[in-house]
């Protein structure tokens, strides 16, 4: 009889092993998508920083130009557009009197989309 190794359930490693993580299933429907090239290069830059649940991830507007090579209007305006088509929510934090915000994005598959399996 095989044995697990220590902290595995054995009778839950195979099925478990089989679904594809939330973030995975939405990259695969990112790149099966109308949208367009450049959004879908944000977006799939972004995806970068996500865990594998596709949420809370933080990176600067200029961290995702410095990785995508294009400037930092350019990722505004696609991040922007993924927003309006219901890819990303985008929450904005930060405190009242403060400078500086910093956004919070998380994965999100529209209706209707194609998955691509």
């Amino acid at each position: 009889m095989p044995t697990s190794p220590p902290g595995r359930d054995s009778s839950v490693e195979g099925t478990h092993s089989r679904l594809p993580k939330p973030l995975f299933v939405w990259r695969r429907a990112l790149i099966n998508s109308t949208l367009a090239a450049t959004t879908r290069h944000v977006l799939l830059t972004l995806s970068l920083h996500m865990n594998e649940l596709g949420r809370s991830c933080y990176p600067s507007v200029m961290t995702l130009a410095r990785e995508t090579g294009l400037s930092r209007q350019s990722v505004m305006t696609h991040l922007g557009r993924a927003a309006d088509t219901g890819w990303i929510t985008i929450i904005r934090h930060g405190y009242p009197g403060r400078i500086w915000k910093r956004n919070e994005y998380t994965a999100v598959l529209p209706h209707a989309v194609n998955l691509g399996y």
